[in-house]
């Protein structure tokens, strides 16, 4: 079973992946954010936790997260990859 993926959002730019399992217990995941120009995604370097902070350079990009659960099958219930997308990233008004 594939896990379940959330993806939140702070008002400070930071973006949360949170999986569960079909029985809804939370998993442990290795995340691979990726930054989408147009059609072609980039791969964030250097982060596989599932925190991600926003950067000048994500402006006008979507983010989009990749999760698989850090354990097995056997032990979660859950298997495979979940994606997320947000975005796109808007410059705050107030920030001009």
């Amino acid at each position: 079973m594939f896990p379940l993926l959330f993806l939140t959002h702070t008002d400070v730019g930071i973006l949360f992946a949170d999986a569960k399992n079909g029985d809804g217990i939370p998993l442990a995941i290795k995340c691979e954010w990726l930054r989408v120009k147009g059609d072609r995604p980039y791969k964030i370097p250097q982060i596989s936790s599932n925190v991600y902070q926003l950067s000048a350079e994500d402006v006008g990009c979507q983010i989009q997260v990749q999760a698989r659960p850090i354990e097995t099958e056997e032990e979660t219930g859950a298997s495979g990859i979940a994606y997320g997308q947000f975005g796109p990233i808007e410059l705050d008004p107030g920030a001009k």
